[in-house]
């Protein structure tokens, strides 16, 4: 055996990556340190100063908390959200009354795909309007005749309107489902 100094031989095996601290034992000296040296600067405080940080983190956690309960309510109740304000009610003309003029002009243009369509869709915001309810143009048919609620005769004018908007079979009359729809749509749109 060599006759190298024991404390070097050491210094030698400890600094083998083997023997390496852990980086989150060095995160947590760190961190202890961090912690001890806040309330050593805070003991060093005037109680004014302790005063005001202590109103100061107060604010700040009561701004946290109603963030939270903020996000947490518009998560919850989504459809309170989106009411239909008093401006858009007032409008000469709503927006599904210009939809369903719109299925008309697209209609009497041999269009009726697209009548259908848009005449579904001014249903249902004529519907959502009167239950105050956000309009959402990415909802599927289904779901909003399941949020509108407006029972099997809604769920027949949407079967109407895709069947007209989607293809009939050869021995049916688009035209004719379509004057059907309309028909049926002026009870929702024009109520």
């Amino acid at each position: 055996m060599s006759s190298a100094d024991p404390a070097a031989v050491l210094k030698t095996i400890l600094a083998d990556p083997e023997f390496d601290t852990d980086w989150q034992d060095a995160a947590w000296r760190w961190l202890d340190s961090a912690w001890k040296a806040l309330f050593a600067w805070i003991e060093r405080l005037s109680d004014l100063e302790r005063t005001a940080l202590l109103v100061a983190c107060l604010a700040i956690l009561a701004a946290i908390v109603w963030s939270a309960l903020s996000a947490y309510r518009e998560s919850v109740a989504p459809a309170l959200k989106g009411t239909v304000d008093a401006e858009e009610e007032t409008r000469p003309l709503s927006p599904w009354a210009e939809l369903a003029e719109r299925a008309r002009a697209l209609a009497t243009e041999g269009r009726l795909r697209e009548a259908a369509r848009t005449l579904q869709q001014a249903v249902y915001r004529a519907l959502a309007a009167r239950r105050r309810l956000e309009w959402d143009g990415a909802r599927a048919d289904w779901e909003w005749v399941a949020r509108l609620g407006g029972g099997p005769e809604l769920g027949v004018f949407t079967e109407q309107a895709q069947l007209v908007a989607y293809g009939v079979d050869a021995n049916q009359d688009p035209r004719g489902l379509f004057d059907s729809l309309w028909t049926g749509a002026q009870t929702w749109v024009h109520a």
